[in-house]
């Protein structure tokens, strides 16, 4: 009667001892279903990074062929111009020396008829008619080359400055494909929490590569370079090889074309110039 509802030192140890292996086995679960868990994330993880990979792969390959079909159309329109724009110019050199020839022809006939009679001074005037003539046609076939040159030279313009805007395109395009790629891959490390955070960098570092893509300037026409002075590091171009600096001046291609003498002329002189250097210039017949 007196031990009744108690239990033995024994007992408790016992009893004690039950709880413990309870708690380590239910401790032993918990780890066991958390593991089971990242095994799980993981596995889906890696599911769905091979299926984005997969899809971006399907997707770049896409964009790619597109893109080379669509510069390849460009590159024979160019290619086409450029043979066209050679056609003109051979029209325009062979109409240039027939009209010199025709314009020689009729500077002798004008000596000559200065002192001939006759017959031979009416022959010498249908000559010179003739000659004339040819000379008008000759003028008209270099107005016409030239006419035809000038509208080639506006398409090829044209031409070159939609290759500049899809090689432009291609980049930013490129640039999303591996800044989803990047972030991808970053979501697939463990823990979560880690990829997580990687992923929000590669986002961040990608979105600003495409940003400055998207901002790099064409200067198809040519102005006035943005950036820094030479020495603050100035502004690479041809892939790093050279460097230039904010408020130089880029001139197009035609222009310079034309023009390469001048130029040069202006860029050696380092100020302003006036009316006079230029009169000077053009008076030097460099």
């Amino acid at each position: 009667q007196k031990n009744a509802g108690k239990i033995s030192f024994i007992d408790y140890k016992e009893a004690k001892q039950q709880l413990q292996q309870l708690k380590e086995n239910l401790e032993q679960e918990g780890r066991n279903i958390a593991e089971m868990q990242t095994a799980l994330l993981y596995e889906v993880a890696m599911q769905w990074k091979s299926m984005v990979d997969q899809w971006v792969g399907t997707i770049s390959s896409l964009l790619q062929t597109l893109n080379d079909t669509q510069m390849q159309l460009i590159e024979n329109q160019l290619a086409e111009i450029e043979h066209q724009l050679e056609i003109q110019e051979e029209a325009y050199d062979r109409a240039e020396e027939a009209a010199e020839e025709h314009k020689n022809k009729m500077d002798d006939i004008e000596d000559e008829l200065a002192e001939a009679r006759g017959s031979r001074r009416q022959f010498l005037i249908d000559t010179y008619a003739a000659q004339q003539a040819a000379y008008l046609e000759d003028l008209a076939a270099q107005q016409k080359a030239a006419e035809e040159k000038e509208k080639l030279e506006k398409k090829q313009q044209a031409l070159e400055k939609k290759r500049k805007q899809q090689e432009k395109k291609a980049n930013v395009q490129q640039a999303l494909i591996n800044t989803f790629t990047a972030v991808s891959n970053a979501l697939a490390v463990q823990p979560w929490f880690v990829g997580l955070a990687l992923s929000a960098v590669a986002l961040g570092m990608g979105m600003a590569n495409v940003a400055a893509i998207k901002n790099t300037p064409i200067y198809e026409d040519g102005g006035v370079i943005s950036g820094p002075r030479h020495s603050q590091g100035g502004v690479k171009v041809l892939g790093g090889t050279a460097e230039v600096e904010g408020g130089e001046y880029i001139t197009n291609r035609k222009s310079t074309a034309a023009n390469l003498p001048l130029l040069t002329y202006i860029n050696d002189q380092k100020r302003e110039l006036t009316a006079e250097d230029l009169l000077k210039f053009f008076a030097s017949g460099t």
